[in-house]
């Protein structure tokens, strides 16, 4: 699905090369439709999210690298005070951490788990956030950087692995092992 998982392939499993082509996947169609601001509203009220926030798309999980995200936004939570954090998707262990931390940092009123979003919503939590961060250590491909993109969502994320084969020129990236370089994209 991209040049880095035929590198992979290459290098881990020994595959030879001549044996891969690249097909880059895209998203669901759904990401190709413009939705209307009372949609959108729809949406941030049947999850309670306000107007202004930044999103991440992923499994709570240390790969993702959430953590760096959530200790970035909480260096400049109080300059933004109308945005918060919304995380989307499941976890456990990973997850627990993360609830401790915002709990830590008095965020709790601002950064937002949802675990149960529904596929037909998340165009529309794309297309309501202010940025789209994506600060993973490893992917496949990274098909939630696309979603973004199909969303016309800003999107930030990190360097390496694959993420600029699906971010391509327009996306930033940043190096995901900094808070500091972190909390300078958000803002």
């Amino acid at each position: 699905i991209c040049e880095q998982t035929k590198s992979d392939l290459i290098e881990f499993l020994e595959v030879p090369e001549e044996k891969i082509v690249v097909i880059y996947q895209a998203c669901h169609q759904s990401y190709y439709e413009t939705w209307n601001e009372s949609e959108k509203e729809r949406v941030r009220t049947k999850f309670s999210l306000p107007e202004k926030f930044i999103l991440n798309v992923g499994a709570l999980e240390e790969r993702k690298n959430t953590l760096v995200l959530v200790k970035a936004f909480s260096r400049i939570a109080k300059r933004f005070p109308d945005q918060d954090l919304v995380l989307v998707g499941r976890g456990k262990e990973y997850k627990n951490l993360l609830i401790e931390t915002i709990t830590s940092y008095s965020l709790t009123d601002r950064v937002h788990i949802l675990d149960n979003v529904p596929t037909e919503d998340l165009p529309g939590l794309y297309q309501s956030c202010s940025l789209f961060a994506f600060p993973s250590l490893f992917e496949g491909f990274g098909i939630p950087i696309v979603e973004a993109m199909f969303s016309e969502a800003a999107v930030i994320t990190s360097t390496g692995s694959c993420f600029p084969e699906a971010g391509g020129p327009a996306a930033m990236y940043i190096n995901p092992q900094s808070v500091e370089d972190w909390a300078k994209g958000l803002s």
